[in-house]
């Protein structure tokens, strides 16, 4: 009798880890409803190269007023320019194909989601065929310093520790620091109004934080130079606000004093 609990029990819990295996691996593969990546033919390509530099020049604009501005993003619109990112790089006349280089680091269809103060990060993996997503959330310091806190990774719909994605997360962000390198020492090209050494010198400010490090919210306009800074950033349901003031001037470094020769 002993023994034929014991089997019961053995049976009882194999097919429960068996059920629980079969749960965790539908989570895994199942495609999130958040993630909407656009896969977009040259022309539409073109329209929304179009629209980023329309959207980054009223930036551009508002931030060289050198009077508070409000600047929005919604997720419709980041998505529209991830997917047109290699018409936006190549602009300054020089074809170029992020999205190839993407797919070399075994990647593809990049997208972003906007919830109530959560920002999602989301590509495909290739080699595995599975969605791999990064919560993000904004935080300021005493100092107001800003940083991206990376608040939870999923494969599919299942939450996994970030350790288990750190390999994929450095790996990306290899070949991202290495691209806007590259950008950085082409300060002749621009993309609409903005130099591109800039915008990658940005980029790389935003991968930084993604990193845990605290940055200056403080944004420089290419149109008259004006220094804004980013005092609140509001993500509701769809859309990522900025709320941005005049920055005070820069304070000049003090002049080094020479040793006699």
């Amino acid at each position: 009798m002993r023994i034929k609990r014991l089997m019961r029990r053995m049976a009882v819990l194999a097919s429960t880890a068996a059920v629980a295996a079969g749960v965790l691996y539908l989570l895994a593969i199942r495609i999130p409803s958040y993630y909407k990546p656009l896969r977009l033919t040259m022309a539409e390509q073109e329209d929304g190269m179009r629209r980023f530099i329309n959207h980054t020049s009223r930036f551009c604009s508002d931030a060289g007023s050198g009077k508070p501005f409000i600047w929005t993003l919604t997720a419709e619109q980041a998505n529209l320019y991830l997917a047109s990112t290699d018409s936006i790089a190549s602009l300054p006349g020089r074809p170029l194909h992020p999205s190839a280089r993407l797919a070399e680091a075994g990647f593809e269809d990049p997208a972003v989601a906007m919830r109530d103060g959560t920002l999602t990060l989301a590509l495909r993996s290739r080699r595995h065929n599975k969605i791999l997503s990064l919560d993000l959330q904004f935080q300021f310091n005493a100092s107001g310093e800003l940083t991206a806190r990376i608040s939870a990774a999923r494969i599919g719909s299942l939450p996994v520790p970030r350790s288990l994605l750190a390999e994929h997360i450095a790996n990306a962000r290899l070949q991202l620091d290495r691209r806007l390198a590259e950008a950085c020492a082409r300060p002749e090209d621009r993309v609409g109004p903005i130099r591109l050494d800039e915008l990658a010198a940005m980029l790389r400010r935003l991968m930084e934080m993604t990193d845990g490090k605290y940055v200056s919210p403080v944004i420089v306009s290419p149109l008259g130079g004006h220094r804004s800074v980013v005092k609140d950033i509001r993500i509701t349901r769809g859309r990522l606000t900025l709320h941005c003031e005049p920055a005070p001037p820069a304070r000049s470094a003090p002049s080094a004093v020479r040793s006699p020769a």
